[in-house]
């Protein structure tokens, strides 16, 4: 007899992946998140991206 604890301990079978968007879906997205972010890149980085720019260029001990 199977208990709850047994149907834990089974392995979960892995979803099967979905099939790639489409190449002109993927483009379309692609100009709306240009457009959506074109402000953005123009503009200097906050001190705190700064900050975080700094650690992200340190190595790590």
């Amino acid at each position: 007899m199977k208990t709850q604890s047994d149907a834990k301990h089974q392995p979960a079978e892995p979803e099967p992946r979905k099939p790639p968007l489409d190449a002109r879906i993927r483009g379309r997205l692609g100009e709306g998140m240009r457009a959506l972010f074109a402000d953005t890149v123009t503009q200097a980085p906050t001190s705190q991206m700064a900050q975080l720019l700094e650690r992200l260029d340190k190595p790590k001990p």
